[in-house]
């Protein structure tokens, strides 16, 4: 009986450090990226143990060949890298495969946007600009698949609240995610592999522009609070 009763108050005294937690990262409002910025920035990759030591030596390059995580909607171009300010551990944990002990693993990785080109992400594209108007699934996976983010410049129409062309930088302020050719090796400052209650609570999100000005804080608190080791 006070066993039962000290494992009461244990599970009560975490309950109320998690409410804490939550309602204190809902005051954390990320920084914006200011247009033409050229300060360093800190993102992060989600992947896996599966991939890790080709990444270590090689970096983060394009999927090219390899399977998508994804299907339809949201399904990943084989010549871009995707990089997020919050999303990282949702990312990981759709990448690893928890059938084979594939852990999941946060890349901590340092850009500077004068040495590595960075693009919006055409997710952004499709949703925040009103662009997924189609009549029925094939035509929206198809008008998603037609979006180049380096290129959209050329068929993406301007319309509500941007009057001019969507920028990296409007892609990582309303989305909180941005795509590049490739990450060097010298680029990933660090890696944390997640336990299974990170994953839990981290990893099921909804990527949207409301889900990010909601919790963005939440997830980037718990991602600048991982205990990253060095390459």
């Amino acid at each position: 009986m006070t066993q039962a009763i000290e494992l009461s108050k244990e599970f009560l005294e975490e309950m109320e450090k998690e409410q804490e937690f939550i309602l204190d990262s809902f005051k954390y409002k990320p920084k914006k990226v200011r247009q033409n910025s050229k300060k360093e920035l800190i993102l992060f990759h989600g992947t896996s143990l599966k991939h890790f030591e080709k990444i270590r030596k090689q970096g983060i390059m394009p999927r090219k060949r390899r399977k998508s995580n994804w299907e339809g909607i949201g399904l990943s171009r084989p010549d871009l890298v995707y990089l997020t300010s919050c999303y990282a551990c949702y990312y990981a944990a759709i990448a690893s495969d928890s059938l084979k002990n594939d852990a999941p693993i946060i890349l901590k990785i340092k850009v500077d946007p004068t040495k590595i080109k960075l693009y919006v992400d055409e997710e952004f594209i499709y949703h925040a600009l009103s662009y997924n108007r189609s009549d029925n699934k094939a035509m929206a996976e198809d008008l998603y698949q037609s979006i180049d983010p380096k290129k959209i410049d050329k068929g993406i129409g301007i319309t509500g609240r941007f009057k001019r062309k969507p920028t990296w930088e409007d892609s990582l302020n309303y989305l909180g995610t941005v795509s590049c050719d490739f990450i060097p090796p010298e680029n990933i400052v660090g890696y944390a592999t997640l336990s299974r209650s990170e994953i839990l609570r981290y990893c099921d999100p909804m990527i949207s522009v409301i889900n990010y000005k909601v919790m963005s804080g939440q997830y980037i608190q718990h991602l600048n609070s991982l205990k990253y080791k060095k390459l």
